[in-house]
């Protein structure tokens, strides 16, 4: 038993749990035809019904009107595409709570059910949001490192700047400026090969 609440068939008053619906081919067919009027429902539809029933208490059925409840609930998160956790604002894509209920309803065992707030599920999408900035902001560091590298090799060459040393070697200094290192007591010092010379 999932806990969902049961709904009646308005011909002959059978009762089943919602699961039956999403269970049963036609009535799926039909909950994703209505889903599919907004393109990203498709699937999610299912995944929430599923989620709702996490709220559900043990041994009794959930009434629709906590069902319609949750509903609002989790429209009201997704609808503003932003989650805030601990003071910050992350973004919050349709497909980021998708993923979040995949999540939870893979390790309902290590649940301590029926939830009481969507507050684990809001941490899910948060952590998704930091693993994402994370590696966002690890691709920028690289971009950064990759451009400081290119800027280093592109650097002169050694041997570029050896030759340009020995040139200056062999250019002659201006007197002028020849005088006013003298002045200050420096020296041009010779190479030590040009002394063989």
């Amino acid at each position: 038993m999932s806990g969902l609440p049961l709904v009646s068939c308005p011909s002959c008053g059978a009762r089943a749990s919602l699961d039956v619906l999403i269970g049963h081919a036609g009535a799926r067919d039909a909950l994703l035809a209505l889903a599919r009027l907004h393109p990203a429902m498709s699937s999610f539809a299912l995944v929430a019904l599923r989620y709702i029933g996490l709220f559900a208490p043990g041994k009794r059925e959930m009434g629709l009107d906590r069902v319609a409840t949750i509903l609002a609930e989790l429209a009201d998160l997704i609808g503003s595409g932003r989650v805030e956790r601990h003071g910050r604002q992350w973004p919050a894509p349709l497909d980021a709570w998708q993923t979040g209920m995949e999540s939870m309803l893979a390790n309902r065992e290590r649940l301590t059910l029926p939830l009481r707030s969507h507050g684990y599920l809001m941490q899910i999408v948060v952590s998704a949001a930091e693993r994402a900035e994370g590696a966002a902001e690890a691709k920028t560091e690289q971009t950064r490192a990759y451009a400081y590298t290119q800027d280093r090799t592109s650097a002169p060459a050694p041997v570029q700047v050896a030759v340009a040393f020995e040139q200056r070697e062999k250019t002659p200094i201006p007197s002028a400026v020849a005088e006013q290192l003298a002045a200050l007591g420096i020296a041009r010092k010779p190479r030590s090969d040009h002394a063989a010379d």
